[in-house]
């Protein structure tokens, strides 16, 4: 079989240290991240499965097979027209390995990076066996290349094979792979014929099962895996809540673990990661978990749009004097903020910040702008922003309009005053505020310039508090 001629160019991440290895040692309740987070990533693309694993989550597959019928590759869709671009339109089962190699997966949004299509074989080269993966088998043709594949390697322990084909799911199961049999419905087969098939799992669709259907599977010994998850609402409901695991198509989102690092899928050296609630200016909007990956559900949803605010609670309370420094990425799109930073509010965690005047609000606002502008502004208890400092006009850029580029931002506050540092390649901007600026108890929130998990534009990376006394 072909596949990629970077694949062994590229940095192989490592499972997480708490990642099963066999299917008999999963834990539960787990997510699967279905066709590995296509709100997050370039759908069923190697960024979106490396970011999955990376993350801790199961990874999900659909695999088809090309038009030599020995190859599987990673689609969801019979045809590549909604999801991939350089490669001619037309089903999967028309395509060459030549063709597959050369095309790319379109992003989740405009402005996003294009993800890398899937081998199956290069799956099982660098994951069999030290992940547990759950490919979708689609025909039976792809179903038996795909066991003589997994039992070649003897990789059965570590694969669950999915399928909504009862033809399918009888067959993988009497080869000896763990089986999860999909269903919309409650399936017509009795939990005992599915068990006496030799599968131990089965699919129901959020919407179409009741608790009661999910526990009468379980308490015959079947564990129970919902599908599909888009929200925390769907993650939640009475369904999901009963289930063994859920698919979801935002993992990041719909967990309700800590955030974690998403490795570095793109290999450009960036690992986003997440942190404490955010919101949208005006305290309209407030997503949750707690505790998340910058995700495209946050951000800038129009030129004009407001931006997002995300609590830092690992900060705790910044006492002056302090340094604090992050590394802002502008993205390319036009649909994003042109500036970013860092708001230092008083009584953080129990208030969120907004833009204008609000009683009780105390806060010093800092921002850096792609064109190389230093701002500050001063917020006391129910009075509009004071501006700190008149930036120069004439600063040269530090990020070109409408380029990608990635700008260092610092703000050491001081007893009295702030100084403000930005480089953007060989571009340097500094910024000297004066004043008795700061509150008690400051907490610090972070202002995105238009979030992304990796390949999407504009977030921000490396936020460091570094106390100074």
């Amino acid at each position: 079989m072909g596949t990629p001629d970077d694949a062994s160019t590229r940095a192989e991440p490592g499972p997480p240290a708490a990642a099963a290895t066999r299917v008999a040692d999963l834990v539960y309740p787990l997510t699967l991240s279905h066709r590995g987070g296509p709100d997050i990533y370039p759908e069923n693309s190697w960024e979106a499965k490396t970011g999955s694993v990376s993350s801790g989550f199961v990874p999900e597959f659909d695999l088809q097979l090309l038009a030599d019928g020995r190859t599987l590759v990673s689609c969801h869709d019979p045809t590549v027209d909604r999801t991939m671009t350089g490669i001619g339109p037309g089903p999967v089962s028309t395509k060459t390995v030549a063709e597959w190699q050369r095309a790319r997966i379109r992003p989740a949004i405009p402005g996003g990076r294009e993800g890398r299509p899937i081998f199956w074989d290069e799956v099982l080269d660098r994951w069999g066996g030290r992940v547990v993966l759950v490919p979708e088998l689609k025909d039976p043709a792809g179903a038996a290349v795909f066991v003589e594949g997994v039992l070649r390697r003897g990789l059965a322990p570590s694969v669950i094979a999915q399928t909504f084909d009862w033809t399918i799911a009888r067959q993988v199961a009497a080869a000896g792979i763990p089986t999860l049999f999909l269903s919309h419905r409650y399936p017509v087969q009795t939990p005992e014929q599915v068990l006496a098939a030799g599968i131990g799992f089965v699919g129901a669709a959020l919407t179409g099962w009741s608790t009661a259907e999910v526990a009468a599977l379980q308490a015959a010994g079947l564990k129970v895996f919902g599908f599909t998850a888009d929200t925390v609402a769907d993650a939640t409901t009475p369904v999901a809540l009963a289930c063994d695991g859920i698919f979801s198509n935002d993992a990041w989102l719909t967990t309700d673990s800590i955030a974690v690092q998403s490795g570095d899928p793109f290999d450009d050296g960036v690992r986003p990661f997440g942190m404490g609630k955010p919101y949208r200016s005006g305290g309209a909007e407030v997503l949750t978990p707690s505790l998340r990956l910058a995700g495209r559900k946050l951000g800038w949803t129009a030129p004009t749009g407001s931006p997002t605010y995300v609590r830092a609670p690992w900060a705790g309370v910044v006492a002056r004097p302090v340094r604090i420094s992050m590394r802002v990425h502008f993205g390319p799109s036009t649909d994003q903020g042109e500036n970013a930073g860092l708001v230092l509010l008083q009584h953080a965690m129990t208030r969120s910040f907004t833009d204008g005047a609000q009683p009780g609000q105390n806060a010093l606002l800092f921002v850096v702008r792609r064109d190389g502008r230093l701002h500050g502004w001063v917020y006391a208890d129910g009075a509009a922003a004071v501006a700190l400092n008149d930036p120069d006009p004439s600063s040269p850029a530090l990020v070109a309009p409408g380029a990608e580029g990635v700008v260092d931002f610092s703000v050491v506050l001081e007893e009295t005053g702030a100084r403000l540092h930005a480089q953007g390649g060989l571009t340097v901007a500094d910024a000297r505020l004066g004043g008795d600026l700061a509150p008690p108890d400051l907490g610090l929130v972070l202002r995105w310039p238009g979030t992304r998990a990796p390949g999407f534009p504009g977030f921000i990376s490396d936020v460091d508090v570094a106390p100074l006394g």
